[in-house]
């Protein structure tokens, strides 16, 4: 599904209505302590399916951990659900001391 040697990833996904469910892109980015995959937005259709949400985020953690490379997320929707769900504290970068 992703070609995980783009340092581009992106994704968007219709319903069975042809109605845009979620959208996202993620960004591999030098820094200079390592690459991180950056995430600035994230789009979910609030009257969709909370299952679509969930698979993406799982291929969001595929991803990161496939390419041993952390994922620094911008967006408020992607920071909140890192903080619901412990396992994604292993792939976050720059994680809030607050957490």
């Amino acid at each position: 599904m992703f070609n995980l040697n783009n340092s581009h990833q992106f994704c968007k996904v219709y319903d069975d209505d042809d109605i845009l469910v979620c959208h996202w892109v993620m960004d591999k980015v030098s820094r200079s302590d390592r690459d991180v995959w950056i995430i600035e937005h994230f789009f979910f259709n609030p009257a969709a399916e909370q299952a679509f949400f969930i698979n993406e985020m799982h291929n969001i953690f595929e991803i990161a951990t496939t390419t041993a490379t952390p994922v620094w997320p911008l967006d408020p929707q992607i920071i909140a659900y890192f903080k619901q769900h412990p396992k994604f504290a292993k792939i976050w970068y720059h994680k809030p001391d607050s957490i």
